[in-house]
């Protein structure tokens, strides 16, 4: 059917005030100050600061914006990795220690000083500073990444200006572990000032590895090349000195340890920031757990902004748009964005900024403890959701079998697996409990809706339909006002992780897309329509729907937009036809391809900041398409990977079994079923398409693949077996009036 070209201009004029409506660019308001200065607290975590621990930070406290740093680094943690990540404000990987080394130091293991084998390896000559002899070893590990990577791009932004950098500090344990050089290096690896040697050390019997930072030999360092340097990278390591040393001690000795530890940094920052606070903007992070916290999940560090003319607050950032929450991708932008210099198309974090807040440290505590309750509660609910789906889409085989003995349980169970995203959506809005309690609340919450739906719809396919209506209505709710559901939710996303921050995850992604689809089904079989009405309410889903999932501060979620479109494209095409024709499938995807790609390039070039979408375009265009067909590569690797170890291709592969069944199996959906029924086909089918997008449009297409086939796989089952029930008792009832 073709729209009239008024009522196609309205709704293109309405998508695209819609559109613009969401969005703010935030802000990194530079300084007049000249100094930066990066204060790296290895093994720091927010309890430290929280439970009074640095006395000394107390002033500090009142005065900075504070926040939680998202760790993650494209390998293994560790702390090389870290450090290299903060530099090159994308995540990369170190193979091993690799430790900087001050020019005139001997190379372990190799003759000559560290700026002679640096020469060697380099080509480049250097005379003083701080240099990484293994920069060669770094570049091949972060070779094949699937994404650019530029190792040493703010070291090299910085040095292009005409600033110059300073790296300081030591974490030498057993070894040479002297990772802060990888902060400010260049790209070829030189740090032109800086001092990483054994004199920041003080010899003490009774510490780690007998020896712990030296304050004044430290300070003393930063004190003599100030007038020299604007950007500092300072190392403090002695917390983490002490967890590595944790294995050699005695039950009980590693927290006297910790204690002393902290004990000394406090001292240290009271020095520090006497010195130096009211002289540069300071940024106090924590570049990676310990390696406690890392397996208590607590994998999100504390940082601290101070600069004069800052308000006091919570930290956030584009790249996550939450408060309290930033990457460590964020760190570098932000250092470039202090003194106005350009960001390269590499770095893939956004500057951060603040937002006032009474009590910022209460409010990271919060945030934490449901990121950690989250990180490790959500594999054990999301493989016991698993395995429920696959019991009963089993059972649901064997009733195609024998109906009579099934079917009534199903009616409960199979609505109840499609109600749970539902439940974690609610229980999103609760305090985070124990995996006991957690449990029990979603069995709890699922058996009163399951119950609530039943008794108002009388039927398991109507208990189905009234699901899916509460849980799009709350899921778009929730994308418009914030996505705070999505993002705390079991079956959301991970802030740990660090795979998406804000808008619509795949999971729910698929949810939506099912959920959206079944309903739409279900009314318009259920109510007489004109087809024109249809065609005009499947064009009105379609662009309100594909904004939804992919403007701009809303679901930010372009295969979800893709799969989306090419859905509703199908059954806006194919509502007249009982089998839907090749050239229609082909239209429709391309109809959904110009809609993501209008959606993409308004991303890129007039919203206020660009999300994920329209960042990818900007890259591509400032690093050639390459950069597009890698994304494209790196997804369908992904996809590949996931296809053999996720739980959710069980599910996916148990959901197509089960629809081959319908048709092909005892129940048989007959022919005529689907010509009489020409919406519910037709919406049903437009479902089907966009599960095969998603699938390879999602770079996790498997578990969008599989929530998005939920909803109209159960509905057609619970169809199915009605009408077998129904038509078995009549077979019945007609063969005993024949024996009477």
């Amino acid at each position: 059917m073709r729209l009239p070209r008024n009522i196609s201009l309205f709704f293109a004029v309405l998508a695209w005030v819609f559109f613009f409506s969401f969005g703010a660019k935030p802000v990194f308001c530079a300084s007049a100050e000249k100094r930066f200065v990066l204060l790296l607290i290895d093994g720091l975590n927010i309890d430290d600061i929280r439970q009074g621990s640095l006395s000394s930070l107390d002033g500090f406290m009142r005065q900075a914006a504070w926040g939680l740093m998202n760790t993650a680094v494209a390998g293994p943690p560790n702390l090389e990795s870290a450090y290299l990540t903060l530099g090159a404000g994308t995540r990369t990987r170190s193979p091993g220690n690799l430790p900087g080394l001050t020019s005139f130091e001997p190379m372990p293991g190799e003759p000559g000083t560290a700026a002679e084998v640096y020469g060697r390896r380099s080509g480049n000559k250097v005379l003083q500073g701080v240099v990484q002899p293994g920069i060669g070893v770094l570049e091949a590990a972060n070779a094949n990444l699937g994404y650019q990577v530029r190792l040493g791009a703010l070291g090299q932004v910085l040095r292009e200006a005409g600033l110059k950098t300073a790296a300081i500090g030591t974490a030498d344990t057993s070894t040479l572990e002297r990772p802060v050089v990888n902060v400010l290096m260049d790209e070829t690896g030189y740090v032109p000032y800086g001092y990483t040697g054994p004199d920041l050390l003080c010899p003490d019997p009774d510490a780690p590895f007998g020896a712990w930072t030296d304050s004044e030999a430290l300070l003393k360092r930063i004190e003599e090349v100030w007038d020299k340097v604007q950007v500092f990278a300072v190392e403090w390591a002695d917390l983490y000195r002490a967890e590595a040393y944790t294995p050699f001690l005695r039950p009980g000795q590693d927290d006297a340890l910790r204690k002393r530890a902290l004990a000394r940094l406090d001292t240290f920052l009271q020095s520090f920031l006497t010195r130096f606070g009211d002289r540069a903007a300071v940024l106090l992070i924590g570049p990676a757990p310990g390696n406690k916290d890392l397996q208590a999940g607590r994998r999100l560090t504390p940082v601290a902004l101070w600069a004069r003319g800052r308000k006091p607050g919570l930290l956030t950032s584009a790249t996550t748009r939450r408060a309290g929450l930033i990457a460590n991708i964020d760190i570098a932008p932000s250092v470039l964005a202090y003194f106005d210099l350009p960001q390269p198309a590499t770095m893939l974090g956004r500057p951060i900024m603040n937002l006032s807040h009474g009590s910022p440290l209460d409010e990271l505590g919060a945030l934490e403890r449901r990121a950690v309750v989250n990180f490790y509660q959500r594999p054990f609910v999301i493989r016991v959701y698993i395995v429920y789906l696959i019991v009963v889409l089993a059972l649901a085989v064997v009733a195609f079998w024998r109906p009579f003995c099934l079917s009534r349980w199903l009616n409960v169970l199979l609505p109840a697996g499609a109600t749970v995203p539902l439940t974690l959506l609610v229980l999103a809005a609760l305090p985070p409990q124990s995996l006991p309690v957690t449990m029990g609340m979603i069995i709890l919450f699922t058996a009163l809706f399951v119950t609530s739906f039943s008794r108002l719809a009388g039927s398991g396919s109507g208990t189905l339909v009234l699901s899916a209506f509460c849980t799009v209505l709350l899921l778009t709710w929730d994308l418009l006002n914030g996505q705070h559901l999505v993002a705390s939710s079991l079956l959301g996303y991970c802030y740990v992780s660090g795979a998406r921050y804000y808008g619509l995850g795949n999971e729910y992604m698929g949810i939506l897309l099912g959920a959206g689809l079944t309903l739409v089904a279900y009314l318009l079989d259920h109510n007489p329509t004109p087809v024109w009405s249809a065609s005009l309410l499947l064009f009105f889903l379609l662009v309100a729907g594909s904004l939804l999932m992919g403007a701009n501060g809303l679901g930010s979620n372009a295969g979800g937009t893709l799969a989306w479109a090419c859905a509703l494209a199908t059954a806006l095409l194919g509502i007249k036809r009982s089998e839907i024709q090749l050239r229609e499938v082909i239209s429709a995807v391309l109809l959904a391809g110009v809609f993501l790609a209008l959606l993409a390039w308004s991303d890129w070039q007039y919203a206020a900041e660009a999300s994920h979408i329209g960042r990818a375009l900007n890259l591509a265009s400032r690093s050639g398409v390459r950069v597009l067909l890698d994304t494209i590569v790196r997804k369908l690797a992904m996809n590949l990977k996931l296809l053999r170890y996720s739980l959710w291709s069980r599910v996916l592969l148990m959901l197509c079994f089960v629809l081959t069944s319908l048709f092909l199996g005892p129940c048989r959906l007959r022919p005529q079923f689907m010509r009489e029924r020409q919406f519910l086909t037709a919406c049903l089918r437009g479902s089907l398409m966009g599960t095969l997008v998603a699938l390879v449009a999602n770079d996790s297409g498997v578990v969008s693949a599989a929530t998005s086939l939920l909803f109209p796989v159960t509905f057609l089952i619970l169809l199915a077996l009605s009408t077998m029930t129904r038509e078995k008792q009549q077979n019945q009832q007609e063969l005993a009036m024949t024996r009477n």
